[in-house]
This record gives structure tokens, C-alpha cells and sequence, in this order.
């Protein structure tokens, strides 16, 4: 299953940004987020930097994972699908990064209720 959604990641990614001369024009963002115990869900997605490439966006996601790994933190990253995740050693929060395509943003939904 898991194959199947990067699949689609893939997918929508080529068309978001399509394919070409053109693409070159399609920016890159590392987006980040952190959830405690104490907060759940209430810190939205924030940009930590744009980048020209996914390549590049991919070594910051790197880079910033690294950062939770020197702090203590246990990381899971993924980066054939460009993003990470971290828990403290005390497991009481959770940070999350990921890369994505400038016209993709995480912090609102894509798809609308009928009836809306």
C-alpha cells in the first residue's frame, strides 16, 4: 500500500511541476512541523527554506534531520519521498519535515466536500 501512495506522490509531483524546460520553474520547499503531547496538532506547517531543485530541498531535509539526531532525538527519514520524522527520547514531542512542490501547500486541505 505504501507503494501505491508514492506512486501517486510521484505522479502528482510530475504534473504539478511537469516535465521539460518548463519544470525548472517549479521551486521546492522544506516545510516543517512539531507536535508535544502537551499540543497536539495545534502547530501548523511552517516553511523552513525554498529550494530550485527537489535534490536540493532533499540535503536541507537531510540537514535538518541531522539537527534532531545530534539533539537526541530517534529519526525515520525517507528520502526517495522527501520527508522525516522525529520523537524525543522522552517520546513527548514530534517533529515532521517534508518536501514539497511550491505550489503544494500541507497546511490547507486539497480536495473540497460536495455540497461546499
Amino acid at each position: 500500500m505504501a507503494g501505491i501512495g508514492r506512486t501517486i506522490s510521484v505522479a502528482l509531483v510530475i504534473v504539478v511541476c511537469g516535465t521539460g524546460p518548463a519544470s525548472a520553474q517549479c521551486a521546492w520547499v522544506l516545510w516543517s512541523r512539531v507536535e508535544s503531547r502537551a499540543t497536539p496538532a495545534h502547530d501548523p506547517w511552517g516553511i523552513v527554506q525554498a529550494f530550485p531543485t527537489r535534490v536540493d530541498c532533499v540535503v536541507g531535509m537531510r540537514i535538518l534531520s541531522q539537527k534532531f539526531t545530534a539533539s537526541g532525538s530517534t529519526v525515520s527519514e525517507d528520502a526517495g519521498g522527501g520527508s522525516f520524522s522525529a520523537v524525543t527520547k522522552d517520546g513527548g514531542t514530534f517533529s515532521f519535515g517534508k518536501c514539497l512542490p511550491d505550489t503544494v501547500d500541507p497546511r490547507w486541505p486539497t480536495t473540497k466536500k460536495k455540497g461546499r
